[in-house]
């Protein structure tokens, strides 16, 4: 008898239907008598046919095809790629044909949902008047926001509100338009949003905010969350979305590089990875410090479960402890290593950071006040807190025919230093305490609480005293 032989790829395949979560290898069979790579060639090569029909040209689907593909990385699927073929298409070709003839034909197959708009937030950005970068209390401030349509349709009449259930924060200027956002494309509200901030916030305190986005005939909301203060310590993070090669001892290796903090590692140091991989037993992942102490996170547990997603220790026991970084330097080069030790499964390290939050710093206005701004009685956060030197408080009195009374009290509420009493002209003040107490002799580390008082109203703030 004759051989038989394979009759070859047909491009023709409009009952090849995909089906999402499944995984499709190179010439396997699938339902309905049909090979895994005629599932994605039928929509390619049928797209191809008819934009050559409406007069454009093969090398403009081939630039397509190929420019669709560049940055993916491994574990992508047919469905990431039917959609990254269609926003490549809008990019490159935005008055042409290109983008809804690709839908058109990934829709016979499955391949894409319906085409819809999907805005997600890229970042945001804040525009203060103490110059850290980040709100603080007492403040008022500008915020952008930037929206990145990840849709496969564009988004035209785009406006945003933006709300807070956030105590202590108030909206001022919560509306503002957008440019349209075609497929793939990105932009900043037109207008800024205007937050303000209570002179009392607890500086450290996040600002939860909810912008809520119309758009032609669909709206969605999608939460903002503002990080009130400056970090002191670190909370840094890098998306490498580096391959990790196969069965490789010597792995991929990501660096992030801490400036600037002159402290040093404490127990509350974590670290956040996010790694895709079809099978973790084959990974080991290990931290390297500046102090060139190596921890390894993960060694090659977990069997052919699916990805690490998560922190150490929050959602995820490291495999050595995270306590042979303590004392060490903060500052410096920390490097991230994935090592894959078994062939076939592949993965990403698309994502990790390192956290050793040991404080917040805020900047609040000791100026004169705008003249608009109605004076209250509040007592701010103290700078720094946690505080091994002096301490700074600020506060702000709505009347000057009460006496001001401000204190230090110990954690057993027995008073320790009267750093305020008498009257105050109505507006902010600031004193400084230098750790020592009525008699001038140095307090030991612990917790304190400043108190202030005024006529009949009264405000307590904690502060933690270290060596």
């Amino acid at each position: 008898m004759p051989a038989s032989c394979w009759s070859g790829r047909v491009l023709n395949a409009f009952g090849a239907q995909y089906v999402p979560g499944t995984t499709y290898g190179a010439h396997q069979s699938i339902p309905g008598g049909y090979q895994s790579d005629e599932l994605w060639s039928t929509p390619l090569f049928q797209s191809l046919i008819a934009l050559i029909a409406q007069g454009e040209t093969r090398e403009e689907v081939d630039q397509i095809i190929l420019e669709s593909h560049f940055g993916l990385g491994s574990g992508i699927n047919m469905r990431d790629m039917g959609n990254a073929t269609i926003a490549t298409a809008a990019l490159l070709q935005p008055g042409g044909p290109h983008a809804d003839v690709f839908t058109q034909k990934f829709l016979v197959h499955n391949i894409v949902d319906v085409p819809a708009v999907s805005l997600t937030i890229d970042n945001s950005s804040v525009i203060e008047p103490s110059g850290n970068g980040v709100p603080d209390p007492g403040e008022q401030v500008g915020l952008k926001v930037r929206l990145h349509n990840v849709g496969t349709l564009d988004a035209s009449g785009v406006v945003a509100t933006l709300s807070t259930g956030t105590a202590g924060v108030t909206v001022d200027a919560a509306s503002s338009a957008y440019d349209d956002l075609p497929i793939g494309a990105s932009g900043e509200n037109l207008t800024d949003f205007v937050l303000s901030i209570d002179f009392g916030f607890e500086c450290g305190d996040p600002i939860q905010l909810l912008l809520s986005v119309t758009y032609g005939a669909g709206s969605v909301a999608l939460p903002v969350v503002l990080q009130t203060g400056v970090v002191l310590g670190v909370s840094q993070s890098v998306e490498p979305h580096l391959a990790i090669p196969d069965n490789n001892a010597t792995g991929v290796t990501s660096t992030i590089v801490v400036l600037g903090t002159g402290a040093t590692v404490t127990p509350n140091f974590n670290v956040d990875v996010d790694i895709t991989h079809t099978y973790v037993g084959d990974l080991k992942v290990q931290l390297r410090s500046p102090a060139n102490t190596v921890v390894l996170l993960h060694n090659r547990t977990g069997g052919s479960a699916d990805n690490l997603v998560g922190n150490y220790p929050g959602t995820l026991t490291p495999a050595q402890p995270l306590s042979a970084f303590f004392g060490q330097a903060l500052d410096g080069q920390w490097k991230l290593t994935v090592i894959d030790a078994a062939g076939q499964d592949i993965g990403t390290l698309n994502a990790w950071g390192i956290n050793d939050i040991q404080g917040y710093d805020c900047d609040s206005p000791v100026d004169a006040p705008d003249a608009t701004r109605v004076p209250r009685f509040a007592l701010a956060p103290s700078r720094p807190n946690p505080a091994s030197g002096d301490v700074t408080l600020r506060f702000e009195v709505a009347r000057a025919d009460f006496d001001a009374r401000l204190e230090i009290l110990d954690v057993s509420g027995r008073h320790v230093r009267t750093l305020q009493d008498g009257p105050l002209t109505v507006g902010i003040h600031q004193v400084t305490w230098n750790r020592c107490d009525d008699a001038d002799r140095a307090v030991g580390a612990g917790v304190y609480f400043y108190r202030l008082r005024q006529g009949g109203l009264e405000a307590t703030r904690k502060l933690l005293v270290i060596d």
